[in-house]
């Protein structure tokens, strides 16, 4: 629907769409589906792309998009309901943040860490709210997913966000809205 309002105009329909949202750039509209598949469809409707098919047990749990990629994190959460065993340390290869081109091909993985909880991304960096304990970033100049996962700041109670401004990362911490500066 046009900003200045109007009738909204449907551009894909059976569309289910994940806790972890979508995003949009100029030309697509991206959203993570419950079954842990990527799909695009155009601003000005047609045909829905699998960009990534679904993944069973998967739960994307981050979403972000640049000029020329699709970001998303498999979420390690776990739920262990009440006279259940635990659920189990988290490994660092338990949540990988992977990208998959726009025009579509295979997502190879850009960092891996404990358990991702909402990823954005500026073009030089991708950042994410690592919810056991801090908020994160890695830079994205590795192509074989061996990127460093870098503590931006440590806070045990961040669980929202992140979102980026030029210059500062955002995150909703408990009942605060903190940020920090990029880094440089």
């Amino acid at each position: 629907m046009p900003q200045g309002g109007s009738v909204p105009t449907e551009i894909a329909t059976g569309v289910v769409i994940d806790s972890a949202g979508s995003v949009a750039d100029a030309t697509n509209y991206y959203w993570a589906g419950l079954d842990g598949s990527i799909n695009r469809v155009a601003l000005s409707g047609g045909p829905v792309t699998v960009l990534v098919p679904a993944s069973v047990g998967s739960v994307i749990n981050g979403l972000a998009v640049d000029a020329t990629y699709v970001y998303f994190a498999f979420s390690s959460t776990c739920n262990a309901s009440l006279g259940a065993p635990s659920c189990p340390t988290p490994s660092p290869m338990a949540s990988p943040i992977m990208r998959v081109p726009i025009a579509g091909g295979a997502a190879t993985v850009v960092v891996t860490d404990y358990n991702v909880d909402g990823i954005a991304v500026d073009g030089k960096n991708v950042y994410w709210i690592d919810p056991y304990d801090s908020v994160k970033w890695a830079s994205l100049a590795s192509n074989d997913g061996a990127a460093v996962a870098n503590v931006l700041a440590e806070d045990s109670t961040a669980d929202v966000g992140p979102v980026l401004t030029d210059g500062s990362v955002y995150w909703v911490s408990g009942v605060e809205i903190k940020f920090v500066a990029k880094p440089q």
